[in-house]
C-alpha cells in the first residue's frame, strides 16, 4: 500500500492541519479495503465449512465402524452396562444407547442381554394412582420382554419412608400396594435368576402363588421384609424357594423366628444370610443341613439358656470360607447375663469346624467377649485368615490386640468402633473407644528394632470407623499410613487401600503429605461425619436411588 507518509511512520513527526486531513482519508480507504477482505474471508470460511461437512458426510459412509458386524457392535453395547442392575434412566445404558441414532436404537432394542437386568425403585405416588401403576408396569413388562429367553436379575425396592405413612400399618388406605407391578414381575418368574426385593408384609399375598416349579432358574434370593405380626402367614408362603437351582439365600424378616422351616433345599445352598434375630437352636439346625456352605452370615442371640444337645455336637463345614456372626440381644429377656452370653458364644464357635475359613466377621456390640473365644476358635481351625472384621463398642483394646496377634496372616482388617454406653446402676456414660491411640501405636510398625516381630505384617487393606469420642488425631493416622507405605520396614507389606471414617470434624488435611504414596497406587478415603444431618430434607424421586439393592448379590459376603 502506497502512502506519502511511509517515511514518517514510527517517528515523532507532528503532522500539519492539511496533512491530518490527508492521513484521515488514507485511513478511511484502508479500512474500507479491510472490510472487503473480511467479507471475502467470511465467504471462504462458509465455503470451507460446507466442504468439511461434505467430506465428513462421505467419510462417515465409508467409516470402518459401519462395516462392523451387528453382533460385534452389540457386544460393545453390552460392555457399556453399569456394574449393577440397569435402571430406567436415559443417563445410563441401555436407554442411553437408544438416544444416539435410530440405528443404535434398533440394535440396542434387539440385544436381549442389555435388558436382562432391572432395578426398580417404586415412586411414592405409585400407590395412589392406578393408571400410573399400569403405565409403569407396562414399561417394566416391555423392558423385560426385550431380554428374550435370558435369565433375569431384578432388584425391587418399594419407595417411601415413615414421614409419608408408607410403613404406617394402622391406616390400610394409606398403604395400598402396587400389586399390578408385582404381578408383572411374577409373570417373568420362570426366568428369575437373581432376585433382591425390599418389601412390606403384603408381598406374601403375591408370592404365595408361586411354587418351586415356577422358578426353575432361580439361584440368588435376597428378601428384606418389613412385616407386622398379624400379617405374617408363615414360611410356607415362600414355597418358591424350594427350587433345586437356589444357591444363595439372604433373608431379613422380622417375624421369621423359625427360618429352618423355610421350604428350602438346604443341601444345595452355598451362601446363607439371616439378618433377623436367630436363636442358636435354629442356627445349628440350619448349619447341619448346609453341608456345602461357602459363606454364612447370621445374627445370633447368645443370651438365655440353650437346650441340651444343641451345641454339644460339632458342625463340619468343609467348604466354608466366610463366616459373619453378629451378636444381637434376645428381646424376650428383661436383662442379659454377660456370663451366659460369653459361654454360649464360645460353645457356638467350638462347635464349628471349617478348615477352609479365610474371612471372619464378628460383631459383639456392647458386650464384652474374651479374646480367648476368638483366638481359640482360630487356633482350632488351623487356617490362615485373610480378612478379619470386628464391630465392637466397649473398651476391649487389649482383647482386640490379642486377637490380632494370633492371626498374623490378616490382609484385610475392618473395625467399626461404634459408640457404647454404660447404663448400669443408673449411670449413663460413654465408654472409652476401642480405636484409640494405644491401638494405633501397636499396629504402626517402626524400624527402631529390626529384629522385632511386627503386628499384622501382611496387612494391605484397612477400613476403620472411629466414634466421635475417639481421641485419635489426624497426625496419628498419617504416621500409621506412612509407616505402612513409603516407610514400611522389611517384612511389612505396603497398604493398597485405607478407608477411615471419623465421628468428628477434620483436624488437619493429611492428603498433601500422602500424595507420593497415592501416586504409587494407594487408594485412600477419609470421611468426617460430625456434621452429617440425621434427618435431611426429602429428595425428589430418583430411579437410581437404593442402588445397594441393585448390586450383584454374589458380593455381599466377602466384601465386609
Amino acid at each position: 500500500m502506497d502512502s506519502p507518509f511511509l517515511d514518517r511512520l514510527n517517528t515523532n513527526y507532528n503532522a500539519t492541519t492539511r496533512e491530518i486531513h490527508q492521513i484521515r482519508q488514507i485511513i478511511s480507504e484502508a479500512l474500507l479495503e479491510r472490510s472487503r477482505i473480511d467479507d471475502e474471508i467470511e465467504k471462504l470460511r462458509l465455503r470451507q465449512k460446507e466442504i468439511d461437512e461434505y467430506v465428513s458426510g462421505h467419510r462417515t459412509i465409508v467409516s470402518p465402524f459401519r462395516r462392523l458386524p451387528v453382533e460385534l457392535i452389540q457386544r460393545v453395547f453390552v460392555h457399556t452396562l453399569p456394574p449393577h442392575n440397569s435402571v430406567m434412566s436415559a443417563k445410563e445404558a441401555p436407554m442411553l444407547l437408544g438416544r444416539v441414532c435410530s440405528s443404535w436404537r434398533h440394535m440396542s432394542l434387539s440385544t436381549p442381554l442389555l435388558w436382562s437386568s432391572l432395578h426398580l425403585r417404586v415412586p411414592v405416588n405409585l400407590r395412589r394412582d392406578v393408571s400410573l401403576q399400569t403405565r409403569y408396569g407396562d414399561a417394566v413388562a416391555a423392558w423385560l420382554s426385550r431380554s428374550g429367553d435370558l435369565p433375569l436379575s431384578i432388584s425391587f425396592v418399594e419407595g417411601g419412608d415413615d414421614r409419608d405413612g408408607w410403613f404406617d400399618y394402622r391406616y390400610k388406605e394409606r398403604t395400598e400396594r402396587p400389586s399390578y407391578l408385582l404381578n408383572v414381575l411374577l409373570g417373568f418368574s420362570s426366568r428369575w435368576k437373581h432376585l433382591n426385593f425390599k418389601l412390606i408384609h403384603r408381598y406374601q399375598k403375591t408370592f404365595s402363588r408361586l411354587s418351586e416349579t415356577d422358578t426353575p432358574l432361580l439361584e440368588t434370593v435376597a428378601l428384606e421384609v418389613t412385616c407386622c405380626v398379624e400379617s405374617f402367614v408363615g414360611p410356607h408362603s415362600l414355597s418358591f424357594l424350594g427350587t433345586p437351582s437356589l444357591k444363595s439365600l439372604s433373608i431379613d424378616h422380622s417375624e421369621l423366628s423359625t427360618p429352618s422351616a423355610l421350604p428350602v433345599r438346604w443341601e444345595n445352598l452355598t451362601k446363607i444370610h439371616f439378618a433377623q434375630n436367630t436363636r442358636l437352636k435354629e442356627a445349628m439346625i440350619i448349619l447341619r443341613k448346609c453341608s456345602r456352605l461357602v459363606a454364612c452370615a447370621l445374627a445370633l442371640e447368645f443370651d438365655g439358656l440353650v437346650p441340651n444337645g444343641v451345641l454339644e455336637h460339632a458342625v463340619y463345614l468343609p467348604y466354608l470360607e466366610t463366616l459373619r456372626v453378629i451378636a444381637v440381644p434376645d428381646l424376650n429377656l428383661l436383662a442379659s447375663d454377660p456370663v451366659t452370653y460369653s459361654e454360649n458364644a464360645a460353645r457356638f464357635l467350638e462347635a464349628i469346624h471349617s478348615p477352609k475359613l479365610r474371612h471372619l466377621h464378628f460383631s459383639t456390640g456392647d458386650r464384652v467377649l474374651s479374646h480367648t473365644v476368638i483366638t481359640s476358635f482360630l487356633e482350632r481351625q488351623k487356617v490362615d485368615i485373610h480378612s478379619l472384621s470386628f464391630i465392637v463398642g466397649r473398651d476391649q483394646t487389649a482383647s482386640l490386640l490379642a486377637n490380632l496377634e494370633s492371626v498374623p496372616s490378616i490382609q484385610l482388617l475392618h473395625i467399626d468402633g461404634k459408640p457404647s454406653y454404660d447404663n448400669s446402676w443408673d449411670v449413663y456414660e460413654v465408654l472409652p473407644p476401642i480405636l484409640n491411640e494405644v491401638f494405633f501405636a501397636q499396629i504402626t510398625p517402626t524400624v527402631s528394632a529390626s529384629s522385632q516381630r511386627y503386628l499384622l505384617p501382611y496387612l494391605k487393606d484397612v477400613d476403620f470407623r472411629l466414634q466421635n469420642s475417639s481421641e485419635v488425631t489426624d497426625e496419628t493416622i498419617l504416621r500409621f499410613i506412612l509407616a505402612r507405605t513409603s516407610g514400611a520396614p522389611d517384612g511389612v507389606s505396603c497398604l493398597r487401600r485405607a478407608h477411615f471414617t471419623f465421628g468428628r470434624v477434620q483436624g488437619i488435611d493429611i492428603l498433601p503429605r500422602l500424595q507420593s504414596v497415592i501416586e504409587e497406587g494407594l487408594e485412600i478415603r477419609l470421611t468426617y461425619e460430625a456434621n452429617i444431618d440425621d434427618n435431611p430434607p426429602r429428595a425428589p424421586f430418583d430411579p437410581c436411588s437404593d442402588m445397594e439393592f441393585a448390586e450383584n448379590r454374589d458380593e455381599w459376603m466377602p466384601g465386609f
